[in-house]
């Protein structure tokens, strides 16, 4: 008996191993091409997160085809939208609107997780946006390492309502790259921090997790969001 395997019966393994390379999605979050996370029309896709304090309030809400994000008293505490799915490697667009001269301060959590504990509270690094000139600079929210990471003056890049900015933040690994308006704008490492012990507790920063947009505590603001999509990446 030949110690060689049937030709025939090898080009078929091969044929179901293609099929199966076909059929399995790339990203372990199971997605293989851009995904939109706001259909224009209502908030599918993403939950509200506050404090006891805030539940109930209409803080985040659709209007005029855009995700928006408004309060009309400064007594409150940061309140989340709060993406239903978690993404690890990904390149996030979207297109975000702030008012000159507001006391707007909204930002993006990027894998992220809600904590109960403590009244609520969400943990991740987070690229800011607001009308103080800090656009895409990276403040992380994790308690125990509350801090800027990465900071400087973007309102160049920034344009005011009625006109729309343009975002795409890439989070490859422990590198997280922002640009705004087509100029790249941070490129930080976040090595030895996202991968730290507090992180690894609260798994965030170097795992999969939620993205966040958020509404200050404290402020009376408005920021719209449109045209939100994600592609996982390799």
């Amino acid at each position: 008996m030949s110690r060689f395997p049937d030709a025939s019966l090898t080009a078929f393994h091969v044929s179901i191993l293609l099929a199966l390379l076909i059929v399995v999605p790339i990203s372990e979050a199971g997605i293989t091409k851009a995904q939109s996370l706001f259909n224009g029309r209502d908030l599918t896709h993403w939950s509200v997160k506050s404090t006891e304090a805030d539940r109930g309030k209409r803080v985040w809400f659709v209007e005029s085809g855009a995700i928006v994000g408004r309060t009309k008293s400064n007594e409150h505490g940061k309140v989340w939208l709060y993406s239903d799915g978690e993404y690890n490697d990904f390149r996030l667009r979207l297109r975000y609107q702030v008012e000159e001269g507001s006391a707007c301060n909204s930002g993006v959590v990027l894998r992220g997780r809600w904590d109960e504990s403590g009244g609520g509270v969400l943990h991740g690094p987070q690229v800011d946006i607001s009308s103080r000139g800090m656009d895409g600079a990276i403040y992380n929210e994790t308690v125990g390492s509350r801090e800027w990471l990465k900071r400087g003056d973007t309102s160049a890049h920034t344009r005011w309502a009625p006109a729309w900015n343009e975002m795409e933040i890439e989070f490859r690994g422990l590198r997280l790259r922002v640009w705004i308006n087509g100029s790249l704008v941070t490129d930080f490492d976040g090595t030895g921090l996202f991968d730290d012990a507090n992180h690894r507790a609260k798994q965030v920063g170097s795992v999969a997790g939620h993205i966040g947009l958020q509404v200050h505590n404290n402020d009376i603001m408005t920021i719209r969001y449109k045209d939100i999509e994600i592609t996982a990446l390799d």
